[in-house]
């Protein structure tokens, strides 16, 4: 062993009574703050099938228990609890919050826009502080986006978006919140485009522009520090890796510069969830927040006066214990180096106390040596069985407004005219509904396995919970929904002899109308005809393993 990497060793020995929390506690009391994250369309109410709460995975590992996806509503309820036992509560979105496209057909304008409108309502009444845009926000146009945010009892931030005539700033930068007893500023943060990305058509479509953050984010954080903000978050409508390389290009790629550092980041999750949705960049802690409101990150930041950026305080003491682990092992290999004499024998161990002083050293590097606010985040999810008490009744009275109003939503005639016309497939084949009434009257086997199955009663779970008349819902408790010779309005559901109602023999095997002439109109269903309402965030209990091997040679249906 050199005496360079000795030196080292011996003053990780020496410093390991100081570093780490000894350190930390020095510097004063701390302060409290808790913050709760979310992004990409907010989910209005609790979704998922009836039935079976056991989950099997593609490994065959079971699950019971498997929670029912809650909504604004159970997301009130979970609020009150944990304001009641931790107190104040910051609630961030980092967007895509309005829409859950950017290209709505003619005929979903309108729904889409009033659910927006609830969902803006709903933030206000939830307590949300702030919250950034995304691309999908703009789906129904600027004009459009600004009316709808003008209701908002929320700051609406974006550095990095301009208006692409005048280059001024569509919102404000920041926000700043008080809570906790702690001043905490808010920096917001738009998508970066591509160079060949549908996000520049849709920004040049609206007259808007997106600036390079970088420069515009590093000044924000100056003027917040200097406005004397005890916590910087960066609220950003990005992917993960984008937000960890805007964290290291904001502090010009030295990390060390902790000054021209954000403490935390909040990222738009991507579609696909992360399996480490939380790491540290340098000091600041990146997560990707929850999408469409079914989970929620819950972080709990204990602040310490003077800090900057952040630290995980488990991973702090694990690194601690590690690291004198290590440390202890050197101590016993130096003192069998000096009573060794064998040449072979002390170069082994000169290897090993190499080994051991570069494993010390790496923990080591993970102990703070000057004050970070202690970060813990964990993934709440809101369980609409556990939820039901606490609700907030000003919420559901507003949810309960926007169900009468979307039933009374009415189409352009010619419009359902259009949607409603049978059409004929490049082999000349009538596509079109004929429904289950007639399906029975022939397949009578098949029949009576459909009547026993929850497909069959898919449309009272609607009723009962006064879902019916939200497209969102209708489309997956009926049949030919918005289909060439389905139906095109909710409160349409039987049209003359033809009853769409529930989940019916062509929702599996596709329209026809042209049955039994054309035998070859129909399809054997796979797994992925299921996945298109039995997906993760609707039925999170689905079992698609079982599903998958009861496709396989069925001569019936499979019963659910």
């Amino acid at each position: 062993m050199s005496k360079r990497n000795a030196i080292v060793v011996l003053g990780l020995v020496a410093g390991g009574a100081l570093g780490g929390a000894a350190l930390l506690r020095a510097h004063g009391s701390s302060k409290e703050v808790r913050i709760v994250a979310t992004s990409a369309r907010a989910r209005v109410r609790k979704c998922g099938c009836q039935g079976s709460r056991t989950q099997t995975d593609a490994l065959g590992v079971t699950s019971d228990n498997v929670p029912e996806p809650g909504g604004l509503a159970e997301r009130s309820a979970w609020l009150a609890q944990a304001r009641a036992r931790d107190g104040e509560i910051v609630q961030l979105d980092a967007g895509d919050l309005l829409f859950p496209a950017r290209d709505p057909a003619d005929h979903e304008r309108a729904e889409w826009r009033r659910k927006a409108e609830l969902l803006v309502e709903a933030y206000g009444l939830l307590g949300v502080k702030a919250y950034v845009p995304g691309e999908r926000d703009l789906a129904l146009g600027r004009k459009a986006f600004e009316e709808i945010l003008s209701r908002a009892r929320f700051q609406v931030i974006a550095a990095n978006l301009v208006d692409a005539g005048t280059r001024k700033p569509v919102f404000p930068a920041h926000a700043v919140v008080d809570a906790g007893g702690a001043r905490i500023g808010i920096v917001g943060v738009y998508d970066p485009p591509g160079r060949n990305d549908v996000k520049l058509e849709l920004l040049a479509r609206e007259q808007l522009a997106w600036l390079d953050p970088v420069p515009l984010v590093r000044a924000e954080i100056a003027e917040l520090r200097r406005s004397g903000c005890d916590l910087v978050v960066l609220l950003a409508h990005q992917g993960e890796e984008q937000t960890r390389l805007l964290v290291k290009s904001v502090a010009g790629l030295d990390l060390s510069q902790k000054n021209d550092n954000v403490d935390i980041a909040f990222c738009a999750h991507a579609e696909i969830p992360s399996l480490a949705r939380q790491r540290f960049e340098g000091t600041t802690l990146v997560c990707a927040a929850h999408w469409k409101g079914g989970d929620l990150d819950y972080a709990r930041i204990r602040m310490l006066p003077g800090a900057r950026g952040s630290c995980d305080p488990a991973a702090v003491a694990l690194a601690r214990r590690s690291r004198d682990e290590h440390i202890e092992d050197w101590k016993k290999l130096e003192a069998e180096r000096k009573s060794t004499t064998d040449e072979g024998a002390l170069r082994m161990l000169e290897r090993k106390l190499e080994h051991e002083r570069e494993l010390a050293s790496y923990d080591d590097q993970a102990i703070p040596r000057e004050p970070r606010h202690e970060a813990t985040i964990e993934s709440v999810t809101l369980d609409a069985r556990k939820l039901k008490d606490g609700q907030d009744s000003a919420l559901l009275a507003a949810i309960e407004k926007f169900k009468a109003d979307m039933g009374s939503l009415v189409l352009d005639p010619a419009l359902v005219a259009s949607l409603e016309a049978p059409v004929h497939s490049r082999e000349g084949i009538l596509l079109g509904y004929r429904t289950a009434e007639e399906c029975v009257t022939c397949h009578t086997k098949q029949a009576e396995v459909w009547r026993a199955s929850s497909h069959s009663r898919a449309w009272a779970t609607l009723e009962s919970a006064g879902n019916h008349k939200d497209p969102d819902c209708v489309r997956c408790h009926s049949v030919g929904f918005r289909e060439p010779g389905g139906f095109a309005e909710v409160g349409r559901s039987v049209r003359g002899k033809l009853d769409f109602k529930n989940v019916q023999c062509e929702s599996c095997h596709g329209p026809r109308a042209s049955h039994p002439d054309t035998r070859g109109a129909w399809k054997m269903p796979t797994l992925e005809t299921c996945q298109k309402c039995h997906d993760h965030e609707h039925d999170p209990s689905f079992d698609q393993r079982r599903v998958s091997e009861a496709l396989k040679g069925a001569k019936v249906c499979v019963r659910d």
